[in-house]
Parts: structure tokens; sequence; C-alpha cells
């Protein structure tokens, strides 16, 4: 039987649903130069598992946002869940490199909805500060997935094969399915107008591209996300065939970045009792642009450790960016919640997609060239903020 309605949704099952699509994203990386070996392909058509699954998500945003508005979170996670599971079995027994891509197809669609409707949720639930507040501690959460997900593919593509991460993705689905069929009430607000026909849907969309403030807060997010997607996917080839690491040794390497993320997303939980949400941008912004200059540096520095200890840092500035943007962009027009942080959400993959193929296209043993490409996003991430408004500003 489903929970009573009416009751607030536990962040715990919140965070733990938000966890899929960056697990699902990260758990294969380690894998991608084996998978090239395994199915006879090249490093660039092996990384598209990665800009695929990226593109997906972000267009299946345009669509799920107002799904959510429409028929409800609890329906939509349900619909997610079960797609992701699915897909993600199917690339158990998937043999060639187009078969595994609609099987991340699958697994975008389900990752876009575990991901974007818990935010809608918060927004239904909580008000401004404690929405930051639990925006934060869910950014902390699934930054679990990121630091063990690479892990957890490295060890398990040694042990069994790099087959693992799907299966492993397929039982986590499963599970998380039970859980949310018991514990999650439904939490949207039907306006009393009722939902905007498609027209006006649209009219909104359009304003909302209009509005500098959205822009800003979004944009900021995405380049804020191609920075680490574009490492994710430059790093594998690098370390492997310049260091000589293996996908365990990877593992543990992005584990330790990831740390960053928990530690970066838990200071800012507590420090946005005392700063603004505009504060928090400029602050870890600015942190972002600052690690990707010393990233670039890595190309002379030339040491597996330096390009870590630089992500690490890159991490701990993520936890200011991360939760104030997505915040600050959905609450632009909470009406259409939903849809405001479907397109968010849809600039944040595009652009994150557009970065990975580039760098995939580059990626090798000399770092200078994707590098290069991360450092124009961290560059981009504080110059998106100009976008927006000041207080006492239209």
């Amino acid at each position: 039987m489903p929970p009573p309605a009416g009751r607030i949704p536990s962040i715990a099952l919140l965070s733990a649903i938000s966890t899929a699509g960056p697990l699902a994203i990260n758990i294969i990386i380690p894998s991608l130069p084996g998978i090239a070996g395994a199915l006879g392909t090249s490093y660039a058509s092996a990384q598209l598992l990665v800009t695929v699954y990226l593109v997906a998500f972000a267009v299946f945003h345009l669509f799920v946002g107002p799904l959510s508005d429409r028929v409800g979170r609890r329906v939509s996670l349900q619909l997610g869940l079960g797609v992701f599971a699915l897909a993600s079995a199917y690339g158990l027994v998937a043999d060639s490199i187009g078969l595994l891509l609609i099987a991340r197809l699958g697994q975008a669609f389900g990752a876009c909805t575990l991901m974007l409707v818990p935010r809608a949720i918060i927004r239904d639930s909580r008000d401004d500060t404690k929405a930051v507040r639990d925006m934060a501690l869910i950014a902390m959460v699934m930054s679990a997935a990121p630091a063990l997900a690479p892990l957890i593919g490295g060890v398990g593509e040694t042990l069994v094969s790099w087959r693992f991460g799907f299966g492993f993705c397929a039982a986590i689905g499963v599970a998380m399915f039970f859980w949310l069929w018991r514990a999650l009430s439904e939490t949207r607000v039907v306006p009393a107008a009722g939902y905007p026909a498609v027209g006006e849907l649209l009219r909104r969309y359009r304003a909302l591209l209009a509005n500098r403030s959205f822009l800003g807060y979004s944009l900021a997010l995405a380049f804020l996300s191609s920075c680490f997607y574009g490492f994710s996917v430059g790093a594998p080839a690098l370390f492997a065939y310049r260091y000589g690491i293996t996908p365990p040794q990877f593992g543990i390497a992005m584990f330790c970045i990831s740390l960053g993320f928990v530690v970066g997303s838990f200071v800012a939980a507590r420090a946005a009792r005392y700063l603004t949400l505009n504060r928090m941008l400029v602050l870890g912004s600015c942190g972002i642009a600052t690690t990707m200059a010393l990233l670039t540096l890595g190309a002379w520095v030339d040491s597996f450790y330096y390009y870590i200890a630089i992500m690490i840092a890159y991490a701990l500035a993520n936890g200011f960016v991360y939760p104030t943007s997505i915040s600050g962009a959905i609450s632009v027009d909470p009406g259409i919640a939903g849809a405001a942080s479907a397109f968010m959400g849809f600039a944040q993959q595009a652009i994150c997609a557009i970065v990975t193929l580039a760098v995939g296209a580059v990626a090798g043993p000399d770092p200078i060239a994707f590098l290069s490409i991360t450092l124009l996003a961290g560059l981009l991430c504080p110059a998106s903020l100009l976008l927006i408004a000041r207080p006492g500003r239209s």
C-alpha cells in the first residue's frame, strides 16, 4: 500500500534516489579503455557511452519536468526507477557499442527523473532557507555516488568484467523502487487554476530563457559540472597511457576527489546559515576558476598526484556552487518548479555533453588539449554570475 498522503518526504529517501544519476554516469568511467578493447573499438567511440548519456539526459529534462508537474512526483519516480533498472539489466547482455548506447539511453531517462524530481519535491515541501540546506545535504549524499562509483566499477571490472557496473545499477534500481513504493507520498500542489496548457507552458519557458538571473544560475551550474565531466572523460586515457594507472587505482583516485564533494557540501550546508545565496555562489565559482587554472599547470608539473590534489580542491569549491545555483534557478518561478528544474538540467547536461565530446576527441597521453577545455569551462563559471540581477536591480 502507498504511504499516507501529506507525509513530508524523508531527506534520506530523496538523497538516495538522487544518487542514481551520478552513479550510472561514473561507474563505467574507469572501464572505458577496457570496453574499447573488449569490443574492438576506439577510445573515442567508447567515451560516447558518456557523451550520449549526457545528451539524452539533457533532452529528457524537457519532458520529465512538465511530466512531474502534470502526473505527480511519485508516479514520475516510479516510472524512472523502472526504466533505469530495465535499461541497466539490458547492458548486461549488449554485445556492441551500438546496443550499449541503447542501454545508456534508458539509463539516462531513468536517472534524469531520479535527479530532477527530488529537487521539485524539495521545493514543494520546504521553505527557501530549508530548501537550500536540504539541497546541500542531498548534494553531500549524492557525492557518495561519484566517490564510490568509479571505485566500484574499477574493482568490479578487475574481479568480474566491465559489465559489472550495469548489473550493480540494475540491483540498485530494483531496491530503490520498493523503498519508494512504501515510503514516498505525493507532494505536488495543484494550482487553483490548474496546470497551464502547452502554449502557456512554452510562454513560461520563453520567459525563463529571457530571465537573466535564471540563465546566470543555470550556466554557472552547467560550467561547474562541465569541469568535472571533462576531467572524468580525459583522465582515464591520460592516467592509463601516460602513468600506467589501472582501473581500480583510478577508482581510488576518483574516490579521493569525491570526498572533497562531501566535505564541500557539508561546509556549504553550514555556511548557508550565515551567507546569502549569491555570496556563496561568488566564493565558490571563483574557487572553481582558480582550481581549473591550477589544473592546467599539470601539463608542466606532469604528476598524477598533482592532478588529484587540484581536483580535490575543485570538489571543495563545488559544494558552494551546486546547491545554491539549483535553488536560485528553480526559485525564479515557483509555480513551475518542475519545468524550471527541467530547463536548468537541460542546459547543464547539454553543455556537459559538448565538453565531453570535445575532450573525448583529444584525450590521450598528452593532457594540454583537454585541460584547455576544462580551463575554459572553469573561467565561464564565475563569468555566468554577471547575468544574475543584484538586489534592487531589475
